[in-house]
């Protein structure tokens, strides 16, 4: 009995705590980067539209929405420069985007990860309006990749290289799980009825009139199914690296039915750190370092 308690112990401290050896830590750095990128692609665009003298939104009203003189707004929160001058929002996004483009590159991308999380939080929340389904979850993983930085042999930042990638893996796993508990508590994803509801909105790429109410069925159960099958390949090595094919998938249901790219950029972008990569960018990526 001491000797199994010894053992879970010791897998534990391995687990969280050993110096980073996952080769795929800089490929899902760079992918989360470009999924940072579409957010502030998208949020450069937007922020013209919803902030600014030509806008949506006049002075006053960007403020209201910044949450300036509103209680129970987040008013408290006044560390963001878009408190006081809501115009920075279009320029903050191009700092993002280019925080966004180190990342990808690898180069300073400690720095790059920093301001992207930063710009990232300032949007969240600030502007809610602009947020989107999965950018909380890039807000995490943008954090997370500060400590992704190439890695040196002997240093002991390597352990808590280790640490920021176990909890980008945990995070995403909640991610999933939270997301298969609210469908399972909601009965118009057992009946496929959520699934018809946005098809009939319009919000996927699925025609809008004439989808039978089968498929609505079929795509919603798809869903379930798909974020089980997530889950068990996360947590069984044997078979996880068909979780990689599961994800994938899973996004392409995402685009059929809420024609999100961004979420289902973010959602395949923090998966890849779960999922072994292959063999081939694997050995590119250990004769790269060597160079």
């Amino acid at each position: 009995m001491k000797t199994d308690r010894a053992g879970v112990w010791e897998y534990w401290n391995r687990f969280w705590f050993q110096p980073l050896v996952a080769p795929s830590a800089p490929i899902s750095r760079a992918l989360i980067g470009c999924a940072s990128l579409l957010v502030f692609a998208n949020h450069a665009v937007l922020a013209s539209q919803w902030l600014g003298d030509s806008g949506w939104f006049n002075g006053s009203a960007a403020l209201a929405l910044a949450g300036q003189g509103l209680e129970g707004t987040g008013a408290e929160y006044r560390w963001s420069p878009l408190y006081y001058y809501p115009w920075l929002g279009f320029p903050l996004t191009l700092l993002g985007i280019i925080a966004s483009l180190a990342m990808i590159v690898g180069r300073w991308s400690w720095l790059g990860c920093l301001i992207a999380y930063v710009v990232l939080v300032m949007i969240h929340h600030r502007i809610p309006l602009l947020i989107n389904k999965g950018e909380p979850l890039l807000v995490a993983a943008v954090l997370y990749c500060t400590l992704l930085t190439p890695i040196q042999e002997t240093s002991l930042f390597r352990v808590f290289s280790n640490l920021a990638f176990r909890m980008l893996q945990v995070h995403f796993l909640l991610w999933m799980a939270m997301s298969l508990f609210s469908m399972l508590a909601n009965e118009t994803w057992w009946t496929g009825e959520a699934v018809r509801q946005l098809i009939v909105d319009g919000q996927g790429f699925l025609p809008s009139k004439g989808t039978p109410l089968w498929c609505a069925e079929f795509l919603a159960h798809s869903v379930l199914v798909l974020q089980v099958g997530i889950l068990a390949t996360a947590l069984n090595p044997s078979i996880r690296p068909l979780g990689r094919w599961l994800t994938i998938a899973f996004c392409a249901v995402i685009l059929l039915v809420i024609g999100d790219w961004i979420y289902a950029a973010i959602l395949f972008a923090t998966s890849t750190s779960i999922w072994p990569i292959p063999s081939g960018i694997a050995v590119s990526t250990h004769e790269s370092r060597s160079r």
